[in-house]
């Protein structure tokens, strides 16, 4: 249990909390909707309502995953920092970090540099997860060869994944790897022998 008044503290570097969430918790159209209103932020209200054609429950998956992420990182900036006053900004692999956030009562020009914080979000029909760590900002390897086999001595970055066991992929595991993964990691997984 999470004291709703207290800030929470970011894990140390090396460390990871784990959110999970159920979507079935949030499944009421009353709740959807003020998730959407009081959480997301102006640009992703406009995506969830933009002309692509998207179905109730792709609609309700983004909105429950967005709003999951906004509010717990939020929490981290500081119990005084609304979800929906977050900015955050997309790697050349279209990662989102977080840019910083704007405080109630002040300027989009006004924003706050965030907590040296690393997320990752995934979502399936039944499981919503966000793994967040703490790392400092542009942090150098020193060891960036060895960091497959120490993975805490990278720059700390985190990566969630959830998958439906009903799901199929339409290409093999390798391929997989080999678009989403490091060439360190992909390197490691290669040279496991065992296919399972």
């Amino acid at each position: 249990a999470v004291d709703a008044d207290a800030d929470l503290r970011l894990p140390p570097p090396g460390s990871v909390h784990l959110w999970l969430f159920d979507p079935d918790d949030a499944d009421d159209a009353a709740i959807l909707s003020r998730y959407e209103t009081e959480v997301l932020s102006a640009d992703e209200r406009a995506s969830v309502n933009a002309d692509a054609p998207m179905t109730d429950g792709a609609r309700a998956q983004v909105v429950r995953s967005r709003a999951l992420m906004r509010c717990v990182l939020a929490r981290y900036c500081g119990k005084d920092v609304p979800p929906n006053g977050l900015r955050f900004e997309l790697g050349e692999r279209g990662k989102p970090s977080l840019a910083g956030y704007v405080s109630p009562g002040s300027s989009d020009a006004d924003v706050a540099p965030p907590p040296p914080l690393r997320f990752s979000l995934s979502h399936t029909n039944k499981l919503l997860a966000l793994a967040v760590t703490s790392a400092p900002r542009n942090a150098s390897n020193p060891r960036k060869a060895s960091s497959v086999r120490f993975p805490f001595d990278a720059c700390h970055e985190v990566g969630v994944d959830c998958e439906d066991e009903r799901r199929r992929t339409s290409g093999s595991a390798d391929r997989l790897a080999k678009r989403w993964l490091s060439a360190d990691e992909h390197a490691f997984l290669e040279s496991v022998e065992d296919d399972e």
